[in-house]
């Protein structure tokens, strides 16, 4: 970057209008850029979420079956514009554990992430709050629908 650049210019996609407002302007359709997952790390108080919880738990298993879902439609809902987002993967699999363990207010969920390392694993190390959780559900209640719907077919 030299004194006529400006950092944006370093970005693939990107076009910085050179008067008026500035505004990012995408001109192509790049992957959003999620956080990385860190369940792996070691902590000084809770330890490690990969470590801790056992080969045969419940939340292995839930986060194997989501991981191995096509989740591209609900990814491309996520702008690669401004900060790293929550993996919706990691979101999905951790309301999915909920409702099996039979927790089903945010609040509730917020709480436990905080402490239970089953859903620490399966958030990817993060401990979401019940605000990031309402809004995920939310704004992804047309995919819920569609994919109860489509696995889940009504009985009459």
């Amino acid at each position: 970057m030299n004194a006529t650049t400006s950092p944006a210019d370093d970005i693939p996609g990107l076009l910085m209008p050179t008067t008026g407002a500035r505004r990012r302007i995408r001109l192509e359709r790049t992957p959003a850029r999620f956080k990385d997952d860190r369940a792996a790390q070691l902590d000084v108080v809770k330890g490690s979420p990969e470590l801790a919880v056992p080969a045969g738990h419940l939340a292995r298993d839930v986060k194997k079956v989501v991981f191995g879902l096509d989740l591209s439609e609900w990814r491309q809902r996520y702008s690669s514009l401004g900060r790293q987002g929550y993996d919706p993967a990691n979101v999905l699999a951790v309301l999915v554990y909920a409702s099996l363990t039979n927790v089903h207010t945010a609040t509730a969920i917020a709480r436990l992430m905080r402490t239970d390392l089953a859903y620490l694993l399966l958030s990817g190390g993060y401990a979401y709050s019940d605000s990031t959780l309402r809004k995920f559900r939310s704004n992804n209640a047309d995919l819920f629908r569609s994919g109860v719907s489509a696995h889940a077919p009504p009985a009459w």
